[in-house]
């Protein structure tokens, strides 16, 4: 079963969907995730977001399972990661 995250960032709690986890094309450790729900400063709903593993001050698994990959996923990161620790299985 695979279980959204409860995170801090920047300050404010979003709940995400973990799609991909890695390093970026910078050298930066980044979270690729669906967003779900919380705090947006652009107000968008439910879509990509990237968020960098420095700025995440909490974290916490929640009981709340998603059913895999998200539109737009792409296997392996595609350009924008320089290395994959781990990712979803399409």
């Amino acid at each position: 079963m695979t279980l959204c995250l409860e995170i801090e960032y920047a300050g404010y709690s979003r709940i995400v969907e973990p799609q991909i986890f890695g390093v970026n094309r910078k050298g930066n450790e980044i979270l690729s995730a669906w967003f779900v729900r919380g705090y947006s400063e652009s107000r968008e709903r439910s879509s990509w977001r990237d968020y960098l593993l420095s700025e995440i001050t909490k974290l916490k698994i929640l009981e709340e399972p998603f059913r895999g990959p998200r539109p737009g996923y792409v296997p392996g990161g595609g350009k924008k990661f320089k290395e994959v620790y781990c990712e979803l299985m399409a």
